[in-house]
C-alpha cells in the first residue's frame, strides 16, 4: 500500500491510486500472498472480495497501469472488467451451491485460451494511457504527452525547464502544456 524500497528501486505504493482505497488495497496483498500471483483479470476478479475491491476500484487499477500485467493491454482489461466480474460473481454464487459452470467460461487455470476472454479492441492511443494515469496517478507515469514532439521542440526551445538558469536579460524559449483554462472577470467587466 504505501511506497517502499526494494534494491535501491522505489516500489509505487498503490495507495498512490486515486480511486482505490486501502482496504482493497490490502484485500489485494493478502490474497496475493495468501494464493500466489494473479495470471489474469478473470482469475483476480474471482480470488479477491468484490465488495472491498468494487468496480470503481477496479477502473482505477486499470487506467493507472497497475493491471498491465493481467491482459493484453489496458483498453481489452478496462473494457472486460464487466465481464469478468460477472464471471466471478457466477462462479462464486456456483461454488457457494456446490455446482460447477457448465460451460466453465472461466478457466481456472493461466492457459493461453484465457486471452481469448477479453473483449477485443484497439489499445488506447498513448494519449489516452497517459492521461488515465495523469487522472488516477496525479503523474503521467509512462511517458509525457509532449514526447510526440520532442524533435519539433528540440528546434523550437532553447532550453528544457529543468535546466533553466535565470539570469538578467538573458530570453529563453520553453514548452509546456497547457491542462487547464479559467476564464475570470476582471473589474470592468472584460473577460479574461
Amino acid at each position: 500500500y504505501q511506497f517502499t524500497v526494494e534494491n535501491g528501486q522505489i516500489v509505487y505504493g498503490l495507495g498512490a491510486v486515486k480511486g482505490a482505497g486501502e482496504a482493497a488495497i490490502e484485500a489485494i496483498l493478502a490474497e496475493r500472498k495468501a494464493n500466489g500471483s494473479f495470471n489474469d483479470l478473470f482469475e483476480f476478479c474471482r480470488r479477491v472480495d468484490l465488495h472491498k475491491v468494487n468496480k470503481r476500484v477496479l477502473e482505477a487499477l486499470v487506467k493507472s497501469g497497475a493491471m498491465d500485467e493481467l491482459g493484453p493491454h489496458r483498453a481489452a482489461i478496462f473494457e472486460s472488467l464487466n465481464k469478468a466480474v460477472h464471471a466471478a460473481e457466477q462462479y462464486l454464487r456456483n461454488s457457494a451451491q456446490g455446482q460447477s459452470d457448465l460451460f466453465g467460461c472461466v478457466s481456472e487455470s493461466n492457459s493461453e485460451s484465457d486471452v481469448n476472454f477479453y473483449i477485443s479492441c484497439s489499445p488506447w492511443l498513448d494519449q489516452d494511457r497517459l492521461f488515465a494515469e495523469k487522472e488516477t496517478l496525479g503523474v503521467y507515469f509512462s511517458g509525457h504527452p509532449l514526447e510526440q514532439y520532442s524533435d519539433e521542440l528540440d528546434r523550437l526551445v532553447t532550453t528544457k525547464i529543468s535546466q533553466l538558469q535565470p539570469k538578467q536579460g538573458q530570453s529563453v524559449i520553453v514548452a509546456g502544456l497547457i491542462v487547464a483554462v479559467r476564464p475570470m472577470m476582471t473589474k470592468r467587466g472584460d473577460k479574461m
